[in-house]
């Protein structure tokens, strides 16, 4: 008798150990944080501003774009590529390449 209630009990405590096994591993609902949601929120503007922005003009300029990214707007307009149009040696290799490719290129 004595060995069927140590039989029982053990039989119980591997069920319950598995029974919390298991629900440790199905996934429960995703809590989306306050963080998340006003990440979410923030990159949908962004998405809508840069959508009505492209609108307006195929290419805007780089100060339209500094407007809302002024830390990237500092670094490039002390870049050599924020030069680069003004270059003439840049453009006639640029001019250069466009014959050797048609206009193709890029």
């Amino acid at each position: 008798m004595q060995r069927v209630i140590i039989f029982a009990a053990l039989a119980l405590i591997f069920v319950t150990a598995g029974t919390l096994a298991i629900a440790a591993e199905t996934p429960s609902t995703p809590q989306i944080s306050t963080t998340e949601m006003a990440q979410a929120e923030a990159e949908k503007t962004a998405s809508e501003a840069h959508d009505a922005l492209f609108t307006e003009s195929k290419f805007p300029s780089a100060t339209t774009c500094g407007t809302c990214h002024p830390k990237q707007f500092e670094e490039w307009a002390v870049s050599q590529h924020s030069y680069s149009q003004l270059s003439p040696a840049y453009m006639a290799l640029q001019n250069f390449i466009n014959i050797q490719v048609n206009g193709a290129n890029g």
